[in-house]
């Protein structure tokens, strides 16, 4: 009877979540189609696996873990699927999402660990907690994303008084 109240609890915290899994979704997906289906999923995977977030830590950064577990689990399976197909290609069928030029314009690898660091505000300990990476790893992808912003400022042609 006592699960009842804890689960309660635990959506209402995800609702308030939902805008920074949104955007962790964004730049781990780059696409329409399965960005919201990952939130769901990850909301849903909290959910029943409540009982593994442990006293003290935090339900982001928890939730940012489960959901990168559950994309690299998806690309794991789209990508075993493609290999089974016998065409041997697979039409991309979303779009990427607009509204984020300088995410999008960072690689796979660098997007999410700005994402959480830059924008987020995680420690490199906790972003390396959440990707499943070293914490020198964090640091070599966040030189990255920084180099990769600052090559897309230089090709802006906008200039400033």
């Amino acid at each position: 009877m006592n699960e009842m109240p804890a689960q309660t609890d635990i959506r209402r915290e995800l609702v308030g979540l939902l805008p920074q899994l949104r955007r962790f979704a964004t730049v781990l997906a780059r696409d329409t189609t399965r960005v919201d289906p990952l939130v769901v999923r990850t909301c849903e995977a909290a959910v029943e696996k409540l009982g593994q977030l442990k006293p003290g830590q935090s339900l982001l950064h928890w939730a940012f873990t489960l959901m990168r577990a559950l994309w690299t689990e998806e690309t794991r399976r789209r990508k075993n699927q493609a290999e089974r197909d016998d065409s041997g290609r697979r039409a991309e069928q979303g779009r990427v999402l607009p509204g984020q030029p300088a995410l999008e314009g960072l690689s796979r690898t660098s997007a999410p660990v700005f994402l959480l660091c830059g924008v987020e505000g995680l420690t490199y300990a906790e972003a390396a907690s959440v990707m499943g990476i070293t914490q020198d790893a964090v640091a070599v992808r966040m030189l990255l994303a920084r180099r990769e912003l600052a090559t897309q400022g230089s090709q802006s042609t906008e200039r400033r008084a």
